[in-house]
C-alpha cells in the first residue's frame, strides 16, 4: 500500500531574533494535517506525518525531516514538505553564488535559528524523488517561487547578518546542474513577491495555503492534477492579493504537475492551458505572451498593452460532469458567426469552394458549440499573460477549473496600402485609386470592410497594431497604374500577374484577390503556440523511382528541392511516397494539405484520419504523389513550381473546411470572387455538429488522385464527441525544378 511521508513546519513564534511574529503559520499546517488525515483514509493509504513547530522547526530538525523522515519513502510513495513562515532573500555575491542565481539574489527559508536557501532544499528534495518518490513542496513564506505575509502582514525576515555567509557555504558545496526538475513545487508567489496572511472565519491564515487548502478539499477536485488545482488555488489568491502570483514549477507536460498532488495515477495532460474564474471575470492562463495574436482597435480592450480577440475562441477538453448545477447550457445559443452560403466540403481541382467554407467553416443549420453538447468561449481581450474569455450558451462552475483547446483562431489581418504607381505609367487622375478604396471599403461582410485587410489610411501610415508579431504584418503593396494594378511583395515582387482596374467591377475583383491571398498565407503560416504535443508525427519523403534512396525526414527547416529527370522523350516529373509516421503511444488524427504557388489549397494527399499508435499513414493511400508543373507552364530548363505541405495533428477529429481554398482565378466574376471571402475572419477548427454535418462531409473523389478532401471518419453523438483536444501544425516546403 502506498504511503504519504509528510513532513508539516509552521513557526508563528521566532525565538533565534526579533523577526515579527505571525500569527496563521500553525493554523496553516494544523488545516494541512486534518485534509492529509481524511484524505489518505478515504484513499486506503498509509500516513507518516511528522510536524514542527516555533522553536522546533531548527534547520538541522528540517534537513534530518528530508532526509531522515522522507527516508523511509520508497518507490510508489509521496513525500510532502508543507512550510509556512517566514522567508527572505540575500545578495548573491561568490561565484559560485552568481552561477546559480541569475538575479544576484538567493532565496531561503526562514527556520527558527538560521536560513535553507532554495538551491539547498531544491537538492534536498530531489535525491528523494530521485528514488521514483512522488516529492512534493508546498511553501507558503516570501519569494518562495525562487525555490522552494503593507495591506496584509507578510511572512518576510529582513537578513540578518552572517545569513549570507552560511547560504553561500550551502551554494558552494551544491553539485553542477542537476537536469530536470523531478519534485513538484508549490510556492505561494513569484521569487521576488511576498505572501500575505489573513483572517478566514475568526482565524488568521496564510492566504495561499487557505487558498489551497479550500481548493483540495473541494470534491470537484478529487484526483485532479496538481495543475488544475493550482490553477484553481491562483484564481482564488488574486481575488485577495493580485499582487501575489502562486507559481507551480515544473510546468513541462507529462511531469509531475500533471499528476494528482498526493501521487497516485492522474488523467495526464488533457490540454495545456485551464479557464478559471479570475479577477476580471473567466480567464484562460495563456495570453499574448505565448503567441496568442488578436486584432487591435476593437474598442473591447481595457488594459495597457492588451489587444481586441477577435473572434478567438477555446473549447473545454473532456467529457466533465457538472459540479453544481451549474455548466449546464441554459438552452440553444445563436450560432458563433455568419451562416454559411453553403457547406461544400470536399472538391475535385477543377471545382470551386463556396464563400463561407474556404474559411470560416460554418455550414447551413450550425448552432453554438453549447447546444452541440460541445463547450466553448469567446475571447474578448488577450492581455500578456491571460486572455479574458466569456462563456458562449453554458455557465462554468466558479468554484472550477477547465482543461481547453484552441477551437478557433482569429487571422490576424494583413496590412494593405494603395500607392499610384512612379513614373508616367501612374494612376493618372486618381480615379483607379479612389474605386479601389471603394471596393476595399465594402469587401467583407455585411458590405463593410473586410477584418483580413487592414487598409492604410495614407503613405508611410501602419495599418496593422503594433501588438501584432512579424508574421502578423503580411504586406500587400497595391501600385495602381491607369488601367491597372499590381499587387506586390515588400521586395517589389509580384504575388500575381498585372490585375485590370478600370470600373468598379475590376476594383471588387482586385479586392477580392487580397482577400484570397491573405486567406491562403494565414493557413500556411497556421500555428497552434500554445500546444504541448511537440513533434508527435515525422514526415517522411521518399523517391518513387529510386527504392535505394533512402527517405528525407520533413524537418520544417530545409527546403526539398525535387528535379524533373530528362529522358529521351522529354523530361519526366518527380514521383515521391509521402509517409506519415506517428512517433507517440496514442492515436492521432492528421490531415496533410497542399498549398500551391497559385494560391490553392487542397487535402487530397491524405484528407484526414487517425493514425495509431507507432502508426503510418500514407499520402495517397501508397500511391506515388507526382510533382508536375501546373498547366500552363513548360517543362523547360529553369521552370519550376513551389509546395507547401501544411501538416496538422490533433487529438481528436478537425474541421478541414477552413483549409480549402481555390487556386485565384482572376477570370471569376466579381460577385463570386466577393462570396469566396471569410465572414469574419476566423479560422474555426472545431469539428461541425451533427445536425449540420451531412452528405457535404464525407469523402468526394477527386481528378488525378485516389484520396479525397474533406474530413473523413465517423462521427459520434454530439455528447460524445471530444472536440478537436490539443493539436499542432508544420510546414515543410517543395521545390519543383527543371534543371
Amino acid at each position: 500500500m502506498p504511503t504519504v511521508h509528510a513532513l508539516l513546519v509552521g513557526i508563528d513564534d521566532y525565538p533565534a531574533r526579533s523577526l515579527p511574529r505571525l500569527a496563521g503559520c500553525r493554523n496553516d499546517i494544523r488545516a494541512a494535517g486534518e485534509w492529509l488525515r481524511a484524505r489518505t483514509a478515504a484513499r486506503g493509504t498509509g500516513l507518516r506525518l511528522r510536524e514542527l513547530v516555533d522553536g522546533a522547526a531548527t534547520v538541522e530538525a528540517v534537513v534530518a525531516g528530508l532526509t531522515g523522515h522522507f527516508g523511509g519513502a520508497a518507490e510508489g510513495d509521496t513525500a510532502l514538505l508543507w512550510f509556512s513562515g517566514h522567508g527572505t532573500d540575500l545578495p548573491a555575491s561568490g561565484p559560485d553564488e552568481l552561477l546559480k542565481e541569475p538575479t544576484g539574489r538567493c532565496q531561503a527559508l526562514v527556520c527558527a535559528d538560521g536560513t535553507l536557501p532554495d538551491k539547498r532544499l531544491g537538492a534536498l528534495l530531489e535525491a528523494v524523488a530521485a528514488r521514483g518518490v512522488h516529492t512534493v513542496a508546498v511553501l507558503d513564506c516570501c519569494y518562495a517561487g525562487g525555490g522552494t505575509r503593507e495591506v496584509l502582514p507578510v511572512r518576510y525576515a529582513p537578513p540578518a547578518p552572517g545569513w549570507a555567509r552560511a547560504a553561500a557555504r550551502d551554494l558552494a558545496a551544491l553539485p553542477g546542474h542537476p537536469g530536470p526538475q523531478r519534485h513538484l513545487l508549490l510556492a505561494a508567489g513569484r521569487l521576488d513577491q511576498l505572501a500575505h496572511e489573513d483572517e478566514f472565519d475568526g482565524r488568521t491564515r496564510g492566504l495561499f495555503s487557505h487558498a489551497l487548502l479550500d481548493v483540495l478539499g473541494n470534491g470537484a477536485y478529487d484526483g485532479a492534477s496538481s495543475r488544475e488545482v493550482m490553477a484553481a488555488t491562483h484564481a482564488r489568491v488574486q481575488r485577495g492579493s493580485t499582487a501575489q502570483h502562486p507559481v507551480l514549477l515544473p510546468q513541462r507536460p507529462g511531469g509531475p504537475a500533471d499528476a494528482p498532488l498526493l501521487g497516485g495515477a492522474g488523467a495526464g495532460p488533457r490540454a495545456p492551458h485551464l479557464l478559471r474564474l479570475g479577477v476580471d471575470g473567466w480567464e484562460i492562463d495563456a495570453g499574448a505572451a505565448h503567441g496568442l495574436v488578436g486584432r487591435g482597435g476593437t474598442g473591447d480592450t481595457e488594459a495597457v498593452g492588451a489587444v481586441g480577440a477577435g473572434g478567438t475562441c477555446f473549447a473545454v477538453v473532456g467529457a466533465e460532469p457538472a459540479a453544481s448545477g451549474a455548466d449546464q447550457a441554459p438552452g440553444p445559443a445563436a450560432a458563433p458567426g455568419p451562416a454559411a452560403a453553403s457547406s461544400t466540403a470536399a472538391v475535385p481541382a477543377t471545382a470551386s469552394v463556396p464563400a463561407t467554407a474556404a474559411v470560416s467553416g460554418a455550414v447551413p443549420g450550425a448552432v453554438s458549440g453549447a447546444a452541440a453538447g460541445r463547450r466553448t468561449l469567446r475571447a474578448h481581450e488577450i492581455r500578456a499573460d491571460r486572455t479574458l474569455v466569456r462563456p458562449e450558451g453554458w455557465e462554468p462552475d466558479p468554484e472550477r477549473t477547465y482543461p481547453v483547446t484552441l477551437s478557433a483562431l482569429a487571422l490576424p489581418p494583413a496590412e494593405v496600402t494603395v500607392e499610384p504607381a512612379a513614373g508616367p505609367a501612374g494612376a493618372g487622375d486618381g480615379r483607379p485609386v479612389r474605386l479601389l478604396r471603394e471596393a476595399l471599403a465594402h469587401a467583407g461582410p455585411g458590405g463593410g470592410p473586410s477584418p483580413l485587410l487592414a487598409v492604410a489610411s495614407g503613405a508611410g501610415e501602419a495599418a496593422v497594431p503594433r501588438q501584432l508579431p512579424a508574421q502578423g504584418r503580411l504586406l500587400l503593396r497595391v501600385l495602381v497604374r491607369e488601367g491597372s494594378a499590381e499587387v506586390v511583395r515588400r521586395d517589389g515582387s509580384a504575388f500575381v500577374p498585372p490585375l485590370p482596374l478600370a470600373t468598379a467591377d475590376d476594383a471588387a475583383r482586385v479586392a477580392a484577390c487580397l482577400v484570397h491571398l491573405v486567406q491562403w498565407d494565414r493557413i500556411r503560416c497556421l500555428d497552434n503556440p500554445l500546444s504541448a504535443l511537440g513533434s508527435p508525427v515525422r514526415v517522411e519523403i521518399a523517391p518513387a523511382d529510386d527504392r535505394t534512396a533512402p527517405p528525407r525526414p520533413g524537418d520544417g527547416v530545409r527546403e526539398l528541392v525535387c528535379p524533373y529527370t530528362r529522358t529521351a522523350h522529354g523530361y519526366r516529373p518527380p514521383r515521391l511516397h509521402i509517409q506519415l509516421h506517428n512517433r507517440t503511444h496514442r492515436k492521432l488524427w492528421c490531415v496533410l494539405l497542399d498549398l500551391t504557388d497559385s494560391y490553392r489549397s487542397h487535402a487530397m494527399l491524405f484528407p484526414g484520419d487517425f493514425i495509431g499508435p507507432r502508426g503510418t499513414g500514407h499520402a495517397l493511400d501508397g500511391a506515388p504523389v507526382e510533382l508536375s508543373l501546373p498547366a500552363g507552364r513548360e517543362p523547360r530548363p529553369g521552370a519550376g513550381a513551389r509546395d507547401w505541405l501544411k501538416l496538422v495533428v490533433a487529438e481528436g477529429e478537425l474541421n478541414t473546411l477552413p483549409f480549402l481554398l481555390d487556386a485565384w482565378d482572376p477570370g471569376v466574376p466579381a460577385g463570386r470572387s466577393a462570396a469566396r471571402q471569410a465572414p469574419d475572419g476566423v479560422l474555426r477548427l472545431a469539428p461541425p455538429p451533427p445536425a449540420a454535418r451531412g452528405r457535404d462531409l464525407g469523402p468526394v473523389g477527386s481528378a488525378g488522385a485516389s484520396g479525397s478532401e474533406g474530413t473523413v471518419g465517423s462521427w459520434g453523438s454530439a455528447v460524445d464527441d471530444p472536440g478537436p483536444g490539443d493539436w499542432t501544425a508544420t510546414t515543410l516546403s517543395l521545390r519543383t525544378l527543371v534543371p
